[in-house]
């Protein structure tokens, strides 16, 4: 499980099932032995840290300045990830293949098989994305997707700026 601190700022709704939470990003230097002549440390020194609001599941019942520890799941990162990245990339590569095969099954010339191809890809990638846009707006199981509160922290713990 993912998690990471942060502090409630607001409601979503009337229920109190889902609040606004801002959290601050974090930058991943300040570990390594190249931190000295990283350019990426002075990106984000030069850039600051962030805050970021998230809409997240209150599981714990938390309050409007209450500082929390939320949380996601792993399984929502790998299944999210392989939506996004493979369905479209694999959708793509069978329109593909599919567009060239009926291409040389109807004896094209060289360059039409190459262009059929080429729109076969195009054609298979924005199916793929559909494909993904559907099973979001649909929420087939979007609970696994959501992050949630796992805690409610003690008041002396993270500041905000």
């Amino acid at each position: 499980m993912i998690e990471e601190n942060g502090l409630v700022v607001n409601t979503v709704d009337d229920d109190n099932r889902y609040v606004w939470v801002q959290t601050q990003r974090k930058s991943a230097c300040g570990s390594c032995s190249a931190k000295s002549g990283c350019g990426t440390q002075l990106l984000s020194k030069v850039f600051g840290q962030k805050l970021n609001r998230v809409k997240v599941l209150n599981s714990c019942n938390a309050k409007p300045g209450d500082q929390v520890l939320i949380g996601l799941e792993d399984e929502a990162i790998l299944k999210g990830s392989f939506a996004l990245y493979f369905v479209p990339l694999i959708s793509l590569i069978i329109f593909s293949f599919v567009s060239t095969s009926i291409a040389k099954f109807l004896l094209f010339s060289m360059s039409m098989i190459d262009l059929s191809s080429i729109l076969g890809a195009i054609f298979g990638l924005v199916i793929g994305i559909m494909v993904v846009r559907i099973y979001s707006v649909l929420g087939i199981d979007k609970t696994v997707y959501e992050a949630k509160i796992i805690k409610i922290l003690p008041k002396f713990g993270i500041r905000f700026q």
